[in-house]
């Protein structure tokens, strides 16, 4: 999938890029439907030259979001986590149970942001714009 959309893996973490775009990545294979976004991807971004979005990969679903717009809303200097493995770094829990509205909460400052559900032919007419 990453290969379709000319995004290339940065070293071995969730973020990717190519010449116009910046995307992270996180999965989401687990039964609680949680994700992290650690601080040292979140730093690999440079929004002055590419435009950003986070991918959110649930189980089979895409989930699609403006980066910069996630960041605004959802990371914060008073919800995330540091621990010696991770180091800093945010938990989001998502909440599928409504079949219209996607959305991730923070964990710990419990905001709440609306994400949209893509399919593939929608993620290419994105990053091949």
């Amino acid at each position: 999938m990453i290969y379709e959309l000319s995004l290339k893996q940065i070293s071995n973490t969730s973020a990717f890029r190519n010449d116009k775009f910046f995307v992270l990545s996180p999965s989401v294979q687990n039964q609680y439907k949680w994700f992290d976004l650690r601080k040292v991807n979140l730093s690999r971004y440079n929004k002055n030259k590419e435009k950003g979005y986070l991918l959110i990969r649930l189980f089979n679903e895409f989930l699609l979001a403006d980066l910069d717009d996630f960041i605004d809303k959802m990371i914060t200097d008073d919800t995330f986590v540091e621990t010696k493995n991770s180091g800093i770094h945010w938990k989001f829990l998502i909440d599928n149970s409504d079949t219209d509205n996607i959305i991730v909460i923070n964990q710990r400052g419990r905001n709440q942001y609306i994400v949209n559900k893509v399919s593939v032919e929608d993620l290419n007419k994105v990053f091949k714009s």
